[in-house]
């Protein structure tokens, strides 16, 4: 029979090739900038005036101390000229931060929901900008 012998380099290659596998960093939307991203293929532009977001609807309980739910919403509407993917992530405003992706198969107004992540710090109105083209604001209500 015959038997095999393990050499101190050969485990040394071994090992480095596992830490290289395991060792990737981690992506994800909550590494954006503070100021936000828009990303993607799809042209549209956030309707709304004078620097407001047209009728926003905010959804779930924002509450101090509380980490956001997936009932934590917001509402935006679009007006889509040309359809494709599209990422959104807002400005980071106490610890809280709205982010929605997707695909518009189709031109024309639409409805796009914002999800909050983070853990608010502070009661107050906080102010949220996505940045796509001239953008609008919307306001949440921490208690």
């Amino acid at each position: 029979m015959k038997s095999f012998s393990f050499y101190p380099r050969t485990l040394l290659v071994a090992a480095i090739c596992i830490l290289m596998i395991s060792c990737t960093k981690e992506y994800s939307v909550s590494n954006a900038s503070p100021s936000g991203i828009s990303a993607g293929t799809a042209v549209y532009t956030l309707t709304g005036s004078d620097g407001n977001c047209t009728s926003p609807t905010v959804n779930g309980t924002y509450a101090i101390g509380n980490a956001m739910q997936s009932s934590n919403t917001v509402l935006l509407y679009v007006n889509v000229t040309a359809p494709g993917t599209y990422v959104i992530v807002t400005n980071i405003a106490n610890g809280v931060q709205f982010t929605a992706g997707g695909i518009f198969t189709a031109s024309g107004p639409q409805t796009i929901t914002l999800k909050a992540n983070g853990i608010p710090s502070a009661t107050g109105n906080f102010q949220y900008n996505p940045p796509v083209g001239a953008g609008c604001a919307f306001l949440v209500t921490f208690s």
